[in-house]
């Protein structure tokens, strides 16, 4: 970022959505660094419970804390949980004898905590990009959250999705180098159970390359969960978790630790504290994925020509998909989707005019540059005119990681043609 970015006045939003607490974090351009809103003036208090309460017979809504408190006042009043797991399973909510789309519920709860930004001095309450950081990402998810964006103003060009171990890469990626030159862990403890997050970094690669590998501590839960013998139940939990870490580390050298959730709340982990520290940088916290997700989106408003650094996730395309045609009588290449953007967030629109073809070619090129396949989609009676008169509509996007879908339609040539408005559908395979 250069010095101009500190004129720079767009609302870049990181927002970390989950079942139980979300929380917010915008990009300060000045302080090129992101910052997590607080629910309290004063405190650090970032998590805004991802509940919505409707007052019974009237059209009133709360979210939040407020929600909660008003739940308990009046049991007549509708209290709803669990927004994202209705958007995960597409679950209608009937409410007054009026059914809810998930993603409408969860647009209600978007748009009342941009509240928060008031108080930040944020006027604008419609974000210039915003990016949305879950634990796992399905096409119901994705799908409900860009309805919501759109529903709130925000252009689809705009709205970006990542999971938690992407918004991890980010926040890692932007501390100081000697955080990362070795691997990082990041072990969120959140009130189901411990996962572990190993980060590597490639520096010998041009750009660099992250991968993040996953392992779920399932027995070892928030110390209220578990089922512990001994009387000192803290004292047994610390002893626990510090034997399994010391497995789960191994002899890699490790440049720092990340702590978050719930879970590490309190002194019980004196032990498990001493051995993490030993040699090593640790940082404890909450709201590390809204942060990185603000990276995210303060990067994606930069358009840099070349990536610094690549992620490597499981949500990524492994291919980079064009199309050969002709400009100016040259023959070119023509990329429609990079390899290495997610595919929930991969689509492309554009236009051609055929030339004396009833096809269009896609070539599929792997990141390895290995096996460049050759898709080839037949346009089935394609309307006869004159050569260079056919032009049409090509329109790319991903329904899974292994599964595209190409819409191609007729759009006719100015007034000399109209439309035969036909339509051909293609699903390819990866």
């Amino acid at each position: 970022m250069d010095s101009n970015d500190e004129l720079r006045n767009e609302l870049l939003i990181g927002y970390d959505l989950c079942n139980d607490y979300s929380q917010i974090s915008y990009f300060n351009f000045a302080q090129k660094e992101p910052k997590t809103i607080s629910t309290a003036a004063g405190e650090e208090k970032f998590q805004i419970p991802t509940v919505l309460l409707k007052k019974a017979g009237i059209d009133k809504w709360y979210f939040g804390e407020e929600a909660l408190k008003k739940a308990d006042l009046d049991k007549q009043d509708m209290l709803i949980q669990n927004l994202l797991e209705k958007c995960s399973n597409q679950e209608l909510v009937l409410i007054d004898e009026k059914e809810y789309e998930p993603a409408q519920l969860l647009t209600i709860f978007i748009k009342k905590s941009f509240g928060f930004l008031f108080f930040e001095g944020i006027t604008s309450k419609v974000p210039d990009a915003i990016v949305f950081t879950v634990e796992h990402i399905n096409t119901n998810i994705a799908k409900a959250l860009k309805q919501s964006a759109k529903a709130l103003g925000i252009p689809e060009s705009n709205v970006y999705i990542q999971d938690h171990q992407e918004s991890f890469v980010e926040y890692t990626i932007h501390q100081k180098n000697e955080l990362w030159n070795h691997q990082v862990i990041l072990l969120d403890y959140d009130k189901n159970y411990l996962k572990g997050y190993k980060l590597n970094i490639n520096t010998k690669t041009t750009p660099l390359t992250c991968s993040v590998t996953a392992e779920n501590f399932y027995h070892i839960k928030p110390i209220a969960s578990m089922l512990l013998e001994e009387e000192d139940k803290e004292k047994e939990l610390d002893l626990l978790v510090k034997k399994e870490l010391k497995n789960y580390f191994g002899m890699e050298p490790i440049s720092c630790i990340f702590l978050c959730g719930e879970g590490f709340d309190g002194d019980w982990p004196k032990e498990t504290l001493r051995f993490l520290c030993m040699g090593r940088r640790v940082f404890q916290g909450k709201n590390l994925y809204t942060k990185g997700a603000c990276y995210y989106a303060a990067k994606k408003l930069q358009k840099y020509e070349v990536e610094e650094y690549l992620f490597l996730g499981a949500n990524k395309l492994k291919y980079n998909i064009g199309i050969e045609a002709f400009d100016k009588g040259e023959k070119m290449y023509y990329s429609l989707l990079d390899a290495n953007e997610n595919w929930y967030d991969a689509t492309k629109q554009c236009e051609f005019i055929l030339d004396d073809e009833c096809m269009v070619e896609l070539k599929l090129t792997p990141v390895d540059h290995k096996d460049t396949r050759t898709v080839i989609i037949n346009l089935h009676d394609l309307p006869q005119r004159p050569n260079r008169t056919v032009r049409i509509l090509l329109e790319i996007k991903f329904e899974s990681i292994n599964k595209a879908l190409v819409v191609i339609k007729d759009l006719g040539f100015g007034e000399i043609f109209e439309t035969s408005k036909k339509v051909w559908n293609h699903e390819i395979f990866l």
